[in-house]
């Protein structure tokens, strides 16, 4: 029985040899590569991108990589962001419905919402096994802080920070450099010993008033800013407010670190010897940097500032649902996560990064003036999250933190006179939103 069982008569022998060429036939065919089976049925797709016209070569980059991988989606972009309400709307009323939206800032998600576009990745993502654990967990959590918890933006791009310094001031003044680990105060400490006449140069030790919100969000970012239910002023009242705005009177009251005027001392007069900012695309290749770890908060140590970003999102009136994830789900890949974002060194996903030879991401013209710098230090720190509930009205508490440092300088005021009128402005900033609602 066994033998027969062995032995194929010629005519089943034939059918099935027919069986088997048609198969390899059929598979030595080219088919599209899909990270994922699911919810792919390779019908002719078109998926519409708003985003940044200008954005460099992002969209071209977009278009070439994923029309090559999936060559039965079609991609075009529409132009615009999540943050231009006129943007939106000229979109909505051409009945251009985006499939992708662009976003460049978390509380953009306002106008998600508004026009009923916000739609949560949650399931989709995790039902086409797309890795969120690339991610600091603090990262995602700024951008679903404005989203009531659910993942309405998926970043592909963090803001990278760090403690940039002038290696000719520190030389001229005969001081160490700047080293990984520092505090604000520490920073604040050695600026004192680089700020100074050299040589009929006034040189300054830091400015810190630009962008406010960064060393705020390291250490009140899990914190309400606005009570979501009644309403009331929160941050104003936070002690670290206070503590950084005299950290600021502090810095800008030192003979010789007054704010400066005129040419910008970090790139053109060169006479600034510390910024804690952003990695800088426009530094120029010929001065004479280097970089530490962004300045942290005692009470905060390995905090960084918000990791931002840039991000994309699904909309909710989107047809192409699982086609528009898939594509996303090939572009976080990280192969591709680094054509993505302004450079491969903002990448969010700091797994590429640590411990590894940075120098071999950097090409282009760009890029080569990084090179043997200690770019580690942008990967170092934790980024500080959001809290669990927020209110319509952080927004503007955000955008009046922004830029509370210089203003709270031009002001004239002492710290506590300062954080009174703040208080008020921030009373009648909510009143006028909520009429204007």
């Amino acid at each position: 029985m066994l033998r027969e069982k062995q032995i194929l008569k010629p005519a089943i022998f034939f059918v099935m040899i027919l069986f088997i060429l048609v198969g390899c036939n059929k598979n030595s065919e080219k088919k599209p590569i899909s990270n994922s089976n699911e919810g792919a049925n390779n019908e002719e797709v078109t998926l519409t991108f708003m985003m940044w016209d200008d954005w460099g070569q992002g969209f071209a980059n977009i278009k070439e990589k994923v029309e090559k991988q999936f060559p039965h989606i079609t991609v075009k972009n529409i132009g615009g962001d999540t943050g231009n309400k006129e943007w939106i709307e000229e979109a909505l009323t051409a009945q251009t419905v985006p499939d992708i939206i662009f976003a460049h800032r978390q509380y953009h998600v306002a106008l998600l919402k508004e026009y009923e576009l916000n739609y949560d990745m949650t399931d989709l993502l995790e039902k086409h096994d797309f890795d969120l654990s690339r991610y600091d967990p603090g990262h995602l959590d700024e951008w679903k802080s404005w989203a009531n918890g659910e993942i309405w933006l998926l970043p592909f791009m963090a803001d990278r920070y760090a403690l940039q310094y002038n290696k000719d001031i520190f030389d001229l003044f005969g001081v160490e450099y700047p080293t990984d680990g520092m505090t604000w105060e520490e920073v604040i400490s050695l600026a004192n010993q680089v700020t100074g006449e050299r040589n009929g140069v006034q040189y300054q030790g830091l400015d810190i008033t630009g962008n406010g919100h960064l060393p705020m969000s390291q250490i009140i970012g899990r914190t309400q800013l606005i009570d979501p239910e009644t309403e009331e002023v929160l941050w104003t009242e936070n002690p670290y407010v206070k503590q950084w705005l005299e950290m600021v009177d502090k810095v800008y009251h030192t003979p010789g670190n007054e704010i400066p005027e005129g040419e910008d001392p970090w790139i053109e007069s060169r006479t600034l010897a510390m910024r804690a900012l952003w990695i800088d695309m426009a530094t120029p290749e010929d001065l004479n940097f280097d970089l530490v770890t962004y300045p942290q908060w005692e009470a905060a140590p390995n905090i960084g500032p918000l990791a931002g970003g840039w991000a994309f999102g699904i909309t909710e009136p989107s047809e192409h649902k699982e086609e528009a994830m898939e594509v996303l789900k090939f572009l976080y890949s990280d192969e591709y996560i680094g054509i993505l974002g302004e450079s491969p060194i903002h990448a969010p996903f700091n797994h590429l990064f640590v411990d590894q030879d940075i120098d071999e991401m950097l090409s282009g013209e760009r890029l080569e003036k990084f090179k043997g710098k200690n770019l580690q230090a942008l990967y170092k720190l934790e980024a500080p999250g959001g809290p669990e509930s927020r209110s319509e009205f952080d927004v503007g508490a955000i955008q009046q933190i922004e830029h509370m440092g210089t203003n709270f300088i031009e002001s004239g005021l002492d710290v506590n006179s300062y954080l009174r009128e703040l208080r008020e402005m921030e009373e009648i900033r909510i009143k006028d939103e909520k009429g204007a609602s």
